[in-house]
């Protein structure tokens, strides 16, 4: 696990490098800078329980190669469906995992290379509906539409905020978090704001309300 959420940090990297080197795409204002300190944050966050990344196993590269398939997926969807809503996209990226998961579960069971097994209690049925509704359906909208708006590479760098948000759901259940968790944190948002900031239009800092 500790070794998957360090590289799960590298997002931002890998977007940033996909739209430059794939589509021409100019990196933004501060952005380099804003990389560096969220996937810094992001390998502080990961650390904070003390374990070390220290071990090569291969599993290395399958992560790091979801990710880069994900950044490419997200960035072609606005591409290919400019005028199609978000939810729509959502839609269809939920429809076509399903579909595609559904495939691989028909076959694993009928050849027996994968032990497949189908959970029957109510309580089984109620968390599937759970996923389905929440982290399942609601993220990749919120994720798509996020995107539409500040790109791949900002999006991807929200990401690394992840470790933080356990850190708050643990410390509603009494968990306070270490030094190195805050550090991380701060490290991430720092990263986030620096970014954002320098890409504001010039006359945002025009407005009444600024001055």
């Amino acid at each position: 696990a500790i070794s998957s959420a360090l590289i799960a940090t590298t997002t931002p990297i890998v977007a940033a490098v996909i739209t430059r080197l794939a589509y021409s795409q100019p990196f933004r204002k501060g952005i380099i800078l804003g990389v560096l300190l969220a996937v810094s944050g992001g390998i502080c966050a990961a650390l904070a329980n003390g374990e070390q990344f220290n071990q090569f196993k291969g599993g290395e590269f399958f992560i790091l190669m979801a990710i880069s398939i994900w950044v490419w997926y997200s960035y072609n969807c606005q591409w290919w469906l400019p005028n199609f809503p978000q939810i729509g996209i959502a839609a269809l990226t939920v429809t076509a995992g399903a579909v595609g998961i559904a495939m691989y579960v028909g076959v694993a069971d009928f050849l027996g290379f994968d032990d497949i097994r189908f959970g029957t209690s109510l309580r089984e049925w109620m968390i599937l509906g759970w996923l389905a509704i929440g982290p399942v359906s609601t993220t990749i909208f919120l994720w798509h539409f996020g995107v539409s708006r500040i790109g791949v590479t900002v999006g991807a760098m929200y990401q690394n905020l992840a470790p933080i948000v356990v850190v708050l759901i643990s410390i509603s259940i009494g968990r306070y978090p270490s030094i190195l968790h805050l550090v991380g944190g701060l490290l991430i948002i720092s990263g986030v704001l620096y970014t954002q900031i320098r890409n504001l239009p010039q006359d945002f800092w025009a407005l009444p309300f600024l001055k």
